[in-house]
């Protein structure tokens, strides 16, 4: 091997070095001197961040939204299950009511978060403004909710399970059962469909498109359940159908 060889490996492996010393920099840099360097206001939107500890390997943090809705927040990166299946990124999220989790999940070259958790809606929607002062109440069961890389929407699958509540919006209230909730794609298209827990019937369908238009079909059972009328003796039957562009 001549001298000229020798110089390659050498450069070769100073800058190998050079790198994962500063990869390793990056990731043990504390979280505080990140947030200070690259967003002194501690606000990305309306969300507000606080009490920053740990570093980009492991930490935490508190969120609030509209100085509402308190959320601590946990993260873990653990880049050697990269070659095996355990999660390589966790996050948990916690309230007063709520707790959520993701992990990631990679198939081949392409990643996914899955989350799991229970949401308290009367907590959530009593601290968001909701369109026409919409509130409800009862536990929100997420038993699997797929996050991927999919725009419009980002949510390759979701099934979820709501206890049962009041819903009010617009100074009307109604009382309604446990209902199941179960979304797919199809094509560039979120599908979701929202049934009766009892007896498993569809109540409502939602298409959302790719250019963010989404088709709304009601059933008459849904209907039934609000006291909205009779328009059909099946109550399987869409009987509303109309179109709403989506704003988010």
């Amino acid at each position: 091997m001549n001298i000229s060889s020798y110089k390659t490996i050498i450069f070769a492996y100073i800058a190998l070095c050079l790198v994962s010393f500063i990869l390793c920099f990056a990731l043990l840099t504390p979280v505080k001197v990140i947030q200070k360097q690259f967003l002194p206001s501690s606000q990305v939107a309306q969300i507000k961040l606080s009490e920053l500890s740990g570093n980009l390997w492991q930490g935490s943090l508190v969120s609030s939204y509209k100085n509402k809705l308190k959320t601590n927040i946990y993260w873990s990166i653990s880049p050697s299950h990269l070659l095996s299946s355990k999660p390589v990124i966790k996050i948990s999220l916690s309230s007063a009511q709520s707790q959520l989790s993701l992990h990631s999940d990679f198939q081949g070259l392409s990643a996914k978060f899955v989350a799991t958790g229970n949401l308290d809606s009367r907590e959530i929607s009593s601290q968001l403004s909701l369109p026409k002062g919409a509130k409800m109440t009862g536990k929100i069961h997420i038993e699997n909710l797929d996050i991927a890389n999919k725009p419009p929407y980002f949510i390759a699958q979701l099934k979820a399970h709501w206890d049962g509540g009041r819903v009010s919006a617009d100074n009307k209230s109604n009382y309604l059962p446990a209902l199941n909730i179960k979304s797919t794609t199809e094509a560039e298209n979120l599908i979701i469909n929202i049934s009766k827990d009892s007896n498993k019937r569809n109540l409502l369908q939602i298409i959302a498109m790719a250019d963010k238009q989404a088709e709304i079909k009601i059933t008459q059972g849904l209907l039934n359940l609000t006291k909205q009328g009779k328009l059909s003796d099946d109550e399987t039957e869409f009987v509303i159908r109309f179109t709403e562009k989506l704003t988010f």
